[in-house]
């Protein structure tokens, strides 16, 4: 009951928060305010009898210069000109006039700045006060062609010079159902007039802009989910009153759209009020299909239809004449049919009837409020968006009440879910067991056949392009002894042969050696050397035959660093090292000139991050290596511009890709580098296995 309460709390703040302090009315064109009332804290209306001439619009030069010649007549305001009487002339709505109040303030207030809120005057207006012209509202006419309507309220801050103010209004109105001043002027200080503005136009944003999100809300509900109606329905509610809320009370929708007609503003009014009514209908349709009756529904409809094309094609001076007529047909009847619909799902039990009736009935005051405002029944009004906000509230708790049951069912079916699957998984537990066991061996087989077919596949496509060079220079040796072009015997072609046959014999040696090393099917026998005394030895090895080659082979002392180079052990293969050595070494020779230098540096990697890596470098003074050519140099049959893959492979591509699989089996790096257009250092870095001293 709490929240119910709290509801009627609000409903009562609705009906009480538009009320005003009453000034003791005009008598005569004259009213008198007290200091006592101006202390008030609220506005004053300036209500009562103002001096009024009808079908004339005078200045307030014009009524102190004498330049009129009627007596003047009294008309009540606020109250519309329909059916009133001045000096015996019964007034209509369609006409124009002038207005004038002297208003006496206390002395305390002379001097002091003060404001007037002009409500929205139907439907043009100038206001002078003491003589001066302070504001304006479209431009009042003689005629219908001659005036401009425009309709919102404004805040008139002035500073009285004396305690008598005069106030002087031009009204015209030929274009709406109602002209005159049918609002109270409200009189007050300026900061309390601007503040109680403010208030309004906060208090309309914020209604309006909730309306506008939960109709955006409801539509996307209904984008997503297209197999309910009701959401459009109620987003139809929603932007209906938005836009019926922005052309009402403060009239936001003037400063949103400066330059929007008065007529456009009036028919988005109308309009608004149509679609909300026919949209309410369709709503409790979709949601109470059993209680609704669809003749009223078709009902709805045809006069919406109706109504709508009327103030599309019709000026206001047309359709508004018809505001009883809309109230009759559609406003009065959609109300009560709303509230039989919710009292008949209440009685069945209907999910969220309750919740729902609650809420029209707060929307449903705020729309009866509104239509005897408009009637002049009233003293407030333009309650009609907080009183939907109410209805929106419980639709707001039915829709969460709703997707609260939602998940509570999901989860119990989840629930059962999971209780008859856990006998399904004990069943299949074991099959699955037994199945994983039997698919990771058949996996595990299939990649291991997979990866034969593949290295067979690249080693057969190898042996096949690299063996039909020297196979065709044999046919065609041998041919041409055949066909007697070559001597047989001959010892220049017999020779050749030889030398291609040695050929392929190294060739299918190296394919034969890279696809075990690729494959991981080489034996590696390591032991643990001392790194400095192993590579030198290979040195003394083979300076001899680098010598006979007409080159000198140099030794360089490792330089001295934070480690001791001279104590570093490697666990390493001392063949295939050799083998690398042998064939880096074999490749700077081949590339270096008759009287040049091969020379041979080891070292530690100290600026490597990690553990200590031993590093062997051999350099010569041949061709430098193109940095196109230094990424791809140690794949397999890469030979490039400078043909440093040949090796000892005789022109293979071969050597330096067994080189870096040796290497990289030996967890360490193989690389090249050229600083400069001459000469090369080929490079490759071995682990650290331990220091001499740290051994046992």
């Amino acid at each position: 009951m709490k929240w119910w309460m709290a509801l009627m709390g609000l409903l009562l703040w609705l009906t009480v928060c538009p009320g005003l302090a009453q000034a003791e009315p005009a008598v005569k064109a004259a009213a008198v305010l007290t200091e006592a009332e101006l202390n008030e804290g609220r506005p004053l209306s300036l209500s009562g009898e103002w001096e009024f001439y009808w079908k004339a619009l005078y200045t307030p030069g014009d009524l102190h210069n004498g330049g009129w010649k009627r007596t003047p007549g009294y008309l009540t305001a606020p109250s519309e000109w329909e059916g009133k009487t001045v000096n015996g002339e019964k007034l209509s709505n369609r006409g124009y006039g002038t207005y004038r109040l002297t208003v006496r303030l206390p002395e305390a207030y002379v001097g002091r700045t003060l404001a007037l809120y002009m409500p929205p005057v139907a439907t043009s207006y100038r206001l002078w006060i003491d003589g001066t012209e302070f504001a304006s509202n479209g431009v009042p006419g003689t005629s219908a062609d001659s005036m401009v309507p425009v309709n919102h309220p404004k805040v008139v801050p002035f500073t009285p010079r004396m305690e008598n103010v005069e106030l002087v209004i031009q009204v015209a109105n030929f274009v709406q159902r109602k002209g005159g001043l049918w609002s109270p002027i409200k009189i007050g200080e300026a900061q309390m007039i601007l503040f109680e503005r403010t208030r309004n136009v906060v208090k309309e944003i914020f209604v309006s802009g909730c309306l506008a999100f939960m109709g955006l809300y409801h539509f996307g509900l209904y984008v997503f989910r297209r197999k309910e109606r009701y959401p459009v329905y109620f987003a139809g509610i929603c932007l209906s009153v938005f836009v019926r809320s922005l052309f009402v009370g403060e009239t936001l929708g003037t400063y949103l759209f400066p330059g929007i007609p008065w007529q456009a503003a009036t028919k988005l009014e109308y309009l608004g009020g149509i679609g909300a009514l026919v949209s309410l209908v369709l709503f409790v349709h979709s949601q109470y299909p059993a209680e609704s009756s669809k003749g009223f529904r078709t009902w709805m409809l045809f006069n919406g239809v109706l109504g709508g094309l009327t103030i599309l094609v019709t000026p206001g001076s047309f359709y508004t004449e018809f505001l009883l007529i809309f109230q009759l047909l559609m406003a009065v009847p959609s109300l009560f049919y709303t509230l039989y619909v919710y009292l008949a799902a209440i009685r069945r039990r209907r999910e969220g009837s309750l919740l729902n009736c609650i809420g029209f009935l707060f929307f449903a005051y705020a729309i009866l409020t509104d239509m005897l405002f408009y009637r002049h029944m009233v003293s407030f009004g333009d309650i009609m968006p907080f009183g939907f906000m109410l209805f929106l509230f419980t639709q707001s708790l039915n829709l969460s009440g709703k997707f609260s049951r939602a998940f509570h069912h999901v989860e119990i079916l989840s629930g059962e879910l999971q209780d008859s699957n856990k006998d399904l998984e004990r069943k299949v537990a074991a099959r699955t067991a037994e199945l994983q066991g039997i698919n990771h061996k058949l996996e595990k087989a299939n990649r291991e056949l997979s990866r034969v077919a593949e290295n067979r596949r690249i080693f057969f496509a190898n042996v096949s392009h690299e063996v039909g060079t020297p196979l065709t220079s044999l046919k065609g040796y041998v041919k041409a002894m055949i066909d007697g072009i070559v001597k047989p015997g001959d010892l220049k072609y017999t020779e050749l042969i030889y030398d291609k046959i040695l050929f392929l014999e190294r060739m299918v040696d190296d394919f034969m050696e890279l696809a075990r090393l690729e494959t991981g099917q080489t034996r590696f026998r390591h032991t643990v050397e001392p790194a400095v005394t192993f590579f030198h030895w290979l040195y003394v090895k083979y300076e001899t035959e680098l010598t006979q080659k007409g080159l000198k082979l140099v030794w360089l002392e490792p330089a001295p660093g934070r480690l001791p180079i001279r104590d570093a052990m490697i666990s390493a293969d001392a063949i295939r090292l050799e083998q690398v050595f042998s064939n880096l070494l074999s490749n700077a020779a081949k590339f270096t000139p008759s009287g040049g230098e091969v020379r041979v540096r080891v070292g530690l990697d100290e600026e490597r991050v990690g553990p200590p890596h031993f590093v062997v470098r051999i350099t010569d003074t041949g061709e430098g290596v193109p940095d196109s050519e230094r990424g791809r140099l140690f794949d397999r049959y890469y030979q490039g511009a400078s043909g440093r893959q040949r090796g000892s492979s005789g022109g293979l591509g071969l050597g330096l890709a067994i080189c870096r699989e040796i290497i990289s089996s030996h967890g360490g790096d193989i690389g090249v580098a050229s600083p400069g257009e001459e000469g090369s250092t080929f490079y490759f870095t071995l682990p650290v296995h331990s220091f001499q001293q740290d051994l046992p």
